[in-house]
C-alpha cells in the first residue's frame, strides 16, 4: 500500500516536471518567433538592400586588423 502511494507521488512529480519543461519550451519558442518577426525588416542579407545612411553599426567586426 505504501509503495503504491510512493509510486503515485513519484509519477505526479514526473508529470509536473514534464509539464513545466513543456511550458518553458513553448515560451521560448514564442519569444523566438516574436523576435524573428519583429526584426524581419531590420536585418539585411545583401549589401544592395541596405538603405543609405551617414552612420551604421556593423556587429561582429573588429576595428583594427591584427589587434592594432
Amino acid at each position: 500500500m505504501i509503495n503504491r502511494i510512493l509510486l503515485l507521488i513519484k509519477n505526479k512529480r514526473f508529470i509536473t516536471v514534464v509539464v513545466l519543461i513543456m511550458i518553458n519550451i513553448i515560451i521560448i519558442d514564442f519569444c523566438d518567433i516574436k523576435i524573428e518577426y519583429s526584426s524581419k525588416n531590420k536585418i539585411f542579407k545583401s549589401i544592395k538592400n541596405i538603405p543609405n545612411n551617414k552612420v551604421a553599426l556593423v556587429l561582429g567586426t573588429i576595428k583594427y586588423i591584427n589587434g592594432m
